[in-house]
């Protein structure tokens, strides 16, 4: 659906997710459902589009929720496919950017849609610092942004993954039971290091140590 990014209409957002929500568990939405998720996999940007979710604690003096739709806008989505292209030509790429574009929630919601919807995909997760991919209760964090996304879209979508299941949901390491994709965090100069990935994305790569290396 659209929206005004200026003045977003969260709970018009919400209501019509409601209402996509209502149709997937009518008694008509089990036969939908194989569809739907041939259609999420082969469009994996409007899966976050109609599910994801991020968070902004700045708006909590406003009265407003924390935890709010995320609904990219058009130069994310243009982000968004270059990183298919990429992904999908065996290419690699660097993006310069600013702060608060939200680079790093549309990428960790882009990896959550593809784990979820492609059998055995491996994401690495890399940056200068473990304590910039992964910490308890830390928002700031790339895998908090990932859990977050993966505990707001519904249920029939979620591959068997749960929050507190500690088979998918370790420290630097989370799974999709269902699909077997796994996402595994890196730091400093053990980045790809690891076994092979379907996809590796690293963060201030212009921080860290033997980048070149």
């Amino acid at each position: 659906m659209g929206m005004d990014y200026k003045n977003p209409d969260y709970p018009a957002i919400l209501k019509h997710r409601q209402l996509l929500l209502r149709r997937l568990r009518s008694p008509e939405g089990a036969d939908r459902l194989p569809g739907l998720r041939a259609f999420y996999k082969a469009n994996p940007i409007q899966f976050v589009s109609d599910w994801g979710v991020t968070i902004e604690p700045r708006n909590i003096p406003l009265g407003l929720p924390a935890v709010i739709p995320f609904v990219p806008f058009g130069r994310q989505i243009e982000w968004l496919e270059w990183i298919l292209e990429c992904w999908r030509n065996n290419e690699g790429g660097l993006t310069e950017k600013t702060r608060d574009m939200g680079c790093s929630v549309s990428a960790m919601s882009l990896y959550g849609a593809l784990g979820l919807f492609n059998d055995g995909f491996i994401g690495g997760v890399g940056s200068r610092k473990e304590m910039l991919v992964d910490r308890l209760g830390d928002p700031s964090t790339l895998f908090y942004k990932l859990r977050l996304f993966l505990e707001h879209v519904p249920r029939e979508f979620r591959g068997g993954w749960n929050a507190d299941d500690k088979k998918c949901n370790t420290y630097m390491n989370i799974s999709i039971p269902q699909t077997g994709a796994v996402f595994i965090g890196e730091a400093g100069d053990n980045i790809g290091r690891g076994g092979r990935t379907s996809m590796y994305l690293t963060d201030e790569d212009a921080f860290m140590r033997n980048q070149m290396m």
